[in-house]
């Protein structure tokens, strides 16, 4: 595979995310879909402070850069701020300088 064509691949990704555990949780289901298949899924939660961010995802427990910058994360964060019930989202590169690119409200997949 081609760099070009794992750029490509990773663009085709959309994360629909939505609140687990009801409205007032700091829990949130992310769903890595290609082509409106889900392909993966992760719990992401926000704590009271940056350090206290969490992910599932096999990245979070390996990465060496503040949890603030966990790529999941910054959809929750995002997500979060623009209070939303539901939302899709790309994400452009990868690890520490992925950038999230909201998409839209509900499920964009």
């Amino acid at each position: 595979m081609t760099k070009e064509d794992k750029e490509e691949l990773i663009r085709s990704h959309v994360y629909v995310i939505e609140r687990d555990f009801g409205k007032h949780s700091n829990t949130f289901r992310l769903s890595k879909r290609l082509m409106t298949v889900e392909v993966d899924n992760y719990h992401v939660t926000l704590g009271d402070v940056p350090s206290k961010h969490w992910c599932t995802c096999p990245g979070m427990a390996r990465q060496q850069f503040p949890r603030e910058e966990h790529k999941h994360v910054k959809i929750a964060v995002d997500f979060v701020d623009r209070g939303l019930e539901m939302a899709s989202y790309r994400l452009e590169g990868t690890g520490r300088a992925a950038e999230i690119v909201f998409i839209g409200e509900g499920d964009q997949s």
